[in-house]
């Protein structure tokens, strides 16, 4: 593990620091689900990149459950387009045998046992029908299951391939090493600008506001980017104070920075 880019800011005297001009920002980006490193491209690092596969985890048998999955889905489509015809026809079904019965059952000179056969085959087909219903919803349900779990599996998939842009600065794992979910994988830096970390006494945060900053002997025209007022945990009794510049060729180069 390459430790980070740290800060150096040590206080000399009047007011004056060497620092460190460092990216704008570091990302590190982590591991959100397990499996083995199957691409680690270290071979980028010290690269601007865009859009390209740093690391891959092993997704195998995520793809092998995803087909499975996938056919699954078009058996249950099929039988589901079967299974609506089948609930078509049943429905013109029970309108004949309703119709059928509709006709008889006042007539008087319809015998009893006639409009109960009638009736039996309406309440009959419209039983079927019923059930008919109940199995293209239980369809339905079994669509709406494959498709959460196929959209898992999909996002599972993706979350095995780390695609970044920028500056790599490192790739924090090898090939055939097992990354669990928080496992660091890489690094990018933001080096659209540069930054500056200060550390300044209280006597330099007394009327801060009216001072100028300068950098190697130069004024920079802008204020504080960000200045805590509340003492840092690290540099005790003094308070942290950023101040971006313009992205240097190198980054890393130590600059000195007066406060004035």
């Amino acid at each position: 593990m390459v430790p980070l880019l740290l800060s150096l800011a040590v206080l000399l005297f009047g007011g004056e620091h060497k620092a460190l001009v460092e990216p704008y920002h570091l990302y590190t980006y982590k591991a959100a689900v397990s499996g083995p490193i199957l691409l680690a491209r270290d071979g980028l690092e010290g690269r601007k990149i865009k859009d390209e596969v740093v690391v891959r985890i092993d997704d195998g048998l995520d793809r092998i459950q995803l087909r499975e999955l996938q056919r699954r889905r078009a058996l249950v489509k099929q039988r589901l387009r079967v299974e609506e015809e089948v609930l078509s026809d049943l429905r013109a079904l029970v309108e004949l045998k309703e119709q059928a019965y509709r006709r008889i059952r006042d007539l008087a000179s319809k015998a009893a046992s006639e409009k109960e056969r009638r009736l039996g085959e309406y309440l009959g087909a419209k039983e079927r029908l019923g059930i008919q219903r109940a199995k293209i919803i239980s369809l339905r349900e079994q669509l709406a299951t494959l498709a959460t779990n196929i959209a898992q599996v999909e996002d599972r998939i993706a979350k095995k391939r780390l695609v970044l842009s920028g500056y790599l600065v490192k790739v924090l794992v090898r090939q055939g090493e097992y990354a669990t979910p928080g496992t660091p994988l890489a690094q990018i830096a933001d080096t659209s600008k540069g930054r500056v970390v200060v550390y300044l006494s209280p006597q330099e945060m007394e009327d801060i506001e009216e001072k100028g900053i300068y950098i190697n002997g130069r004024a920079i025209g802008l204020g504080f980017a960000k200045l805590l007022r509340v003492s840092d945990e690290r540099h005790l009794g003094q308070y942290r104070g950023e101040i971006l510049v313009d992205a240097p060729e190198l980054f890393g180069k130590v600059v000195k920075v007066e406060i004035r």
